[in-house]
């Protein structure tokens, strides 16, 4: 029998890893922050300005693999990256990473980037994001926003629920809450018991207003399209899987439940493709739209992550007596469909072929589907050295406990 003691590795182990994993981020963080550089240097010189493309957050996510979120903290970084000097200089030497240097860069004025930066050294991602956030830097000094933000995302999330996030002005913020609020005070009210009553939760008063929505006259012409669709396929094996429209896989037992009693909408389909509508057909119908959607999963231009309000585009024009079918149909999103119709973006060939579009710009030239890395040769920190990176091994944060009072990076500047 082993015993526990024999299994640990001893301190020389566990030091020489420790010293690799220090060495390998500071190669990281490097190359992480030559990235940077070079995403400032795009959007100082309108580099990014390319066709297709809707934003310097686009371009990232298409040039670098980036999920939308990352890319836009890599422009906002980028877009302080001059204003913070001696923080770069510590990023691109390997001394802070891509986290700590997004939040120095979120929260700490020009005038206190160096305090900021020496103290980033020595704290976790955690304790650097929690003290920030609460010092209480001279409000003036940060760069004022340019515009009020208004935005809401939503979608499935990789531990198979669904999100929902947003962020108004405080004015049309508190209008969403009013009316959230007279919803679940109608369920309360509407309540019979006390154990009922205390069971109502917000997610109750969301759904119940959804449920409202989709269910008024002025929308039930389209009642299709606030549909939830569920797509069940047959694998060769005779396996089901399923998925919602646009959305994520589904557990087994999730679609037992759901398919015990449902209203089924049936789209036939031959060799795994929808049969098609002809010539006669000019509006796609819906059945068909849900397929195309699905099998596109979103706008289909390379580095596009628009996934709602699609519109379902004919490759060869209806008018050029393009069929309505489904090889001939592809999901663009308004702006990139806009751009193809001012000829500014082609498109040509097949969409049931998952390769099998070809996408141009202006000049005829073909845009890529994505940034293609360049795999080093070497070991990471040969590859960094031979590419000229001064990287240094990382240190990381000491992890001890952490009062913000204890925390004070001196006066505001005179100037």
């Amino acid at each position: 029998m082993t015993s526990i003691a024999s299994a640990t590795p001893s301190y020389a182990e566990a030091n020489e890893l420790q010293a690799e994993l220090a060495a390998a981020c500071g190669v990281v963080n490097a190359g992480t922050a030559q990235v940077v550089g070079m995403v400032a240097t795009a959007l100082a010189n309108g580099l990014w300005q390319q066709a297709g493309i809707m934003s310097p957050q686009h371009y990232v996510s298409w040039q670098c693999g980036f999920s939308p979120a990352r890319a836009h903290q890599v422009v906002a970084l980028a877009r302080r990256w001059d204003e913070l000097p001696v923080a770069a200089a510590a990023f691109t030497s390997g001394a802070l990473s891509f986290d700590q240097m997004t939040t120095i860069a979120r929260y700490a004025p020009a005038e206190k980037e160096a305090e900021v930066t020496a103290f980033a050294r020595t704290a976790t991602v955690s304790q650097l994001r929690r003290t920030l956030s609460r010092y209480g830097f001279d409000a003036e000094s940060r760069a004022p926003k340019a515009e009020e933000t208004r935005r809401c995302t939503f979608g499935p999330t990789e531990r198979g629920t669904w999100r929902l996030n947003a962020e108004l002005p405080v004015d049309e913020g508190a209008r969403v809450e009013a009316t959230i609020r007279a919803v679940r005070d109608e369920l309360f009210h509407d309540a019979e018991s006390a154990e009922e009553k205390a069971a109502i939760t917000w997610a109750d008063a969301l759904l119940h207003a959804a449920d409202r929505a989709t269910g008024s006259s002025r929308v039930r012409r389209f009642r299709d399209r606030h549909r939830v669709y569920l797509h069940v396929d047959v694998d060769d094996a005779g396996e089901l899987t399923s998925r919602f429209h646009l959305g994520s896989p589904l557990a087994t037992w999730l679609r037992r439940y759901l398919t015990c009693d449902a209203t089924v909408t049936p789209i036939l389909e031959q060799l795994g493709l929808p049969i098609g509508f002809g010539m006669k057909v000019h509006t796609v119908p819906e059945r068909l739209r849900v397929i195309v959607e699905h099998r596109d999963g979103g706008c289909r231009i390379p580095g596009c992550s628009k996934d709602h309000f699609l519109v379902v585009h004919h490759i060869i024009h209806w008018e050029d007596q393009g069929p309505t079918e489904s090889w001939n149909l592809i999901c663009l999103c308004p702006h990139h469909h806009r751009l193809h119709h001012r000829g500014l973006l082609g498109i040509t060939g097949n969409a049931d072929d998952p390769d099998g579009v070809r996408f141009t710009d202006e000049r005829g030239r073909t845009i890529p589907g994505c940034g293609a890395p360049a795999p080093p040769d070497l070991a990471p920190t040969a590859a960094a050295t031979r590419l000229g990176y001064p990287w240094a091994p990382y240190a990381h944060g000491s992890g001890e406990r952490l009062h913000e009072k204890w925390v004070d990076f001196g006066e505001p500047s005179a100037n």
